[in-house]
């Protein structure tokens, strides 16, 4: 059970977590994603589609397709 603002809920912070990110999953269907290696940094603009749990990330630089399970 986990309490806040002093309402009671019957799911865990974990389980409240992962519904808002479903939630905003279920409602885009593009994300930015950036990463650093070495001091070198990029990002991009992705399209994703879902499959299941997993995400399929699309990009038009190069025809990629990144699958994270």
């Amino acid at each position: 059970m986990c309490i806040i603002s002093q309402a009671y809920y019957p799911y865990s912070m974990s389980d409240l977590l992962d519904k808002k990110i479903e939630d905003v999953l279920n409602e885009a269907d593009r994300m930015f994603i950036a990463t650093s290696v070495g001091g070198n940094s990029s990002g991009a603009s992705v399209f994703f589609n879902r499959d299941g749990d997993d995400l399929i990330f699309f990009t038009f630089n190069s025809v990629s397709e990144i699958r994270c399970e």
